[in-house]
């Protein structure tokens, strides 16, 4: 190596000034000194290493070649300090050094740690899109020669060859009619509900009550829903409300069909999976629905008994009418109400009650928890009694949307009480 202090006058060449060229001059401009090197560096995983054909670079030790390319481990102090660097294998030695097993590096460093299964369907999260959403459902498959109690509780179910149609193997969101069952013999929808509950046949009700105010406000503007069915309200903006009573397009947080308190998210459920589509098309002979809109992103649909923030866990009846508050917002009581000449009430709050039609008061303490059924006499007079029992109380809170959830369906709210109402009727004030 050229020492280019000796280029200097002999005067200069004292031992501070031989330092400073041997720690910067004769660094900077000596000949490189390193040695070109063809190798693999890293892990060597199993059914990708070939210890034939791959070379990777020798290490002086076993630990360095274990792990070549593992990140340092330090210790950050209270004041961020860091402390305590270590490379990897460094830091294994200095643990075997003081006593420590090494050998199972798993249990080393393990560290409390926690699993979330949430109550979703795992394939419409994770294969999406494989299910549309169809809007009118799937066409209707008549049955005959099958019982509901044949198919209720089985884990899989298809039908007889004596059956029609025979051998059909019936899927999760199908739509069927067993035309030999009496209490089947309407359309009902097939859902897998899994475990010990197996598959269960689902009513299939309207996701709307037609003609109620719930269905859309007027504010709505002008709305055409995927089924082709127009709903117009010319006279007011043309932004939409945030709560519609029947979707419009997919809903990707939602739940299960065939809750048992008839949610909102249940009843208007329409994801459909690929394969009972097809299988629908081919025992009906009928076509691809034309408006079927494939999902985009993850589904996010939750069981469907789940419960709800502050719901009620059991759907009992749809009500005619429920009342809340007249026009100077004191709230209407069943006391208002009780013993009144029919015409009256009908004429005061423009409304058409019938003998046996089903009512609430939503913000009378002493009477919303329950439904109360009307009872005309021959006289005209109305006389209201528990259509639901004490022993049977209906207590509805007020249901709060899954987050992210834009709709939150037909269900009559209130926004402070402790305990209100939540069945699908229109509301009267």
């Amino acid at each position: 190596m050229t020492q280019y202090i000796k280029k200097l006058p002999a005067v200069f060449q004292t031992v501070t000034e031989k330092k400073f060229f041997d720690a910067t001059f004769d660094q900077v401009f000596s000949k490189k000194d390193s040695d070109m090197l063809a190798g693999y560096l890293g892990r060597r995983d199993p059914g990708s290493y070939n210890p034939i054909t791959d070379f990777y670079l020798p290490e002086p030790s076993k630990n360095r070649t274990w792990w070549q390319l593992e990140a340092t481990a330090f210790a950050r102090d209270t004041d961020t300090t860091k402390s305590n660097i270590f490379f990897y294998e460094d830091l294994l030695e200095n643990i075997e050094y003081y006593g420590g097993n090494t050998l199972n590096q798993d249990r080393l460093f393990e560290s409390e740690y926690y699993s979330f299964g949430p109550p979703i369907d795992y394939d419409m999260f994770i294969n999406y899109q494989n299910y549309y959403w169809i809007e009118q459902g799937l066409a209707v498959i008549d049955i005959t020669g099958v019982m509901g109690s044949d198919i209720i509780g089985q884990p899989s179910y298809t039908t007889p060859p004596s059956a029609t149609p025979p051998n059909l193997t019936l899927s999760s969101g199908m739509t069927i009619t067993l035309l030999d069952d009496p209490l089947y013999n309407t359309p009902h929808v097939l859902e897998n509900f899994g475990g010990c509950e197996g598959l269960g046949l689902v009513e299939k009700f309207p996701d709307f009550t037609a003609g109620t105010i719930f269905e859309f406000l007027p504010w709505d503007g002008k709305i055409e829903l995927s089924t082709g069915r127009v709903i117009e309200n010319e006279f007011w903006d043309m932004t939409t409300w945030e709560v519609q009573a029947q979707p419009g397009n997919g809903d990707y947080i939602t739940i299960e069909r065939g809750a048992i308190d008839r949610n909102a998210w249940s009843r208007t459920n329409k994801w459909f999976h690929i394969d009972t589509i097809n299988k629908t098309i081919a025992a009906t002979n009928s076509s691809f629905p034309t408006n079927a809109t494939r999902a985009l992103r993850p589904i996010i649909q939750f069981v469907a008994n789940i419960p709800l923030y502050k719901s009620g866990t059991q759907f009992r009846e749809t009500i005619s009418f429920g009342f809340r508050n007249d026009l100077a917002a004191q709230p209407l009581t069943l006391a208002q109400f009780q013993g009144q000449p029919l015409a009256t009430i009908n004429l005061t709050y423009d409304i058409e009650l019938a003998d046996q039609d089903l009512v609430a008061w939503f913000n009378d303490p002493a009477s919303n928890n329950y439904i109360w059924v009307a009872n005309v006499d021959g006289f005209g007079i109305v006389t209201f009694t528990e259509w639901t029992s004490a022993a049977t109380p209906v207590c509805r809170r007020r249901r709060i949307r899954p987050a992210g959830s834009r709709r939150g369906g037909r269900s009559a709210r209130s926004p402070s009480s402790a305990c209100t109402p939540d069945w699908r009727a229109p509301v009267r004030s």
